[in-house]
């Protein structure tokens, strides 16, 4: 799948907070999801004429589903309103969009739903967990993930509930136990995840890297333990502008809400001073159990377990075998390559 990297947020002391970078970009993202589902959004254009924004309909409620003797199909759930949460190879989800498509939630109703999941997720250990991540299937050969699913599905009702969860969330926020030591590896764990091989006191090996705590058939918001993130998309029902558009202006909302909250007590009308990127209703929940995070379990055979295993082995092989490294060229840019009459891409 395709990755993007994001700088760092504005505000040092939180864009280092692992939960608050996460809240706040998840935020700005569920704001993005609700100006779609009103159709408020800006458009894109180009040489000042509005282009069709289609395409973003796939954006958000969409996954590519495996199946059996024929070709992926990728269904969107326009209905979609609520955000899968992965970490330690464990999922939750959270109500994110009211019935009118307006936002249920703001920034300190995420991180408290956050916090809880954090203290749920780490009561198992990575070496329980990681045989049961589900989410490193996705990494598998189309007609090998189709058949494990099919399995899955067809042997409970309550498997069937839990993917048609998955696959209707918004999208996915990944919460990944790394720290990226700079650029190079923060690129790595935004495309594969990580790879570190641990051995228990009897012995026997499991894999404690993030390679297995994703879901690459859906849009990914992924934060490290440092704050850094980025994001891995689905590529079959959207390009890569739409994502781009989507990581810019969640990213920009994030600064305009810090530059708002440190001048407020300076303007009295301080979104008037710096316009917000995205505009969306937030109108919270009356009740605060509608957004207490629900957490997602799925009855798996030992087949499936196998199957888990297997596919877990073969990405680390891959990603042993493969190493990433990021070049920023400066020499020149757009404006150089058009002034000679050529296109940038």
């Amino acid at each position: 799948n395709p990755f993007f990297v994001l700088e760092d947020g504005p505000d040092n002391n939180r864009s280092k907070d692992q939960c608050g970078r996460a809240a706040s970009l998840t935020f700005s993202a569920i704001k993005f999801a609700s100006s779609l589902k009103k159709e408020t959004i800006v458009p894109d254009a180009f040489r000042g004429k509005p282009l069709c924004m289609d395409q973003f309909r796939a954006l958000f409620g969409a996954s590519r589903v495996p199946k059996i003797g024929e070709r992926d199909a990728v269904e969107v759930d326009p209905e979609s309103s609520h955000v899968v949460v992965l970490q330690n190879n464990q999922m939750y989800f959270f109500q994110a969009l009211g019935v009118d498509g307006s936002v249920c939630v703001n920034e300190q109703d995420i991180l408290e739903i956050l916090a809880a999941i954090q203290t749920d997720a780490t009561k198992l250990p990575p070496d329980i967990t990681s045989r049961n991540s589900l989410g490193v299937l996705t990494t598998l050969p189309r007609k090998e993930w189709a058949a494990a699913r099919n399995l899955l599905v067809s042997t409970s009702q309550h498997n069937e509930t839990a993917f048609e969860v998955i696959d209707g969330a918004l999208f996915v926020l990944v919460i990944d136990d790394v720290k990226p030591k700079d650029i190079h590896e923060a690129a790595a764990n935004m495309l594969h995840g990580t790879y570190d091989l641990r051995s228990r006191d009897d012995l026997i090996d499991y894999q404690a890297g993030s390679c297995c705590n994703r879901w690459y058939d859906k849009l990914q918001l992924i934060v490290c333990s440092d704050g850094r993130a980025g994001i891995n998309f689905e590529h079959s029902a959207i390009d890569g502008h739409t994502a781009l558009r989507f990581v810019s202006d969640i990213f920009a909302d994030n600064v305009v809400q810090f530059a708002q909250s440190i001048t407020k007590t300076i303007y009295s009308n301080h979104d008037g001073m710096f316009p917000s990127i995205i505009q969306a209703e937030v109108k919270r929940e009356s009740s605060s159990n509608s957004v207490i995070p629900k957490k997602l379990s799925f009855e798996l055979p030992q087949k499936i377990l196998d199957k888990i295993y297997f596919a877990e082995t073969a990405l680390s092989d891959q990603i042993v075998a493969s190493e990433t490294y990021v070049l920023e060229f400066t020499g020149y840019g757009k404006t150089l390559i058009v002034k000679n009459k050529m296109s940038p891409d």
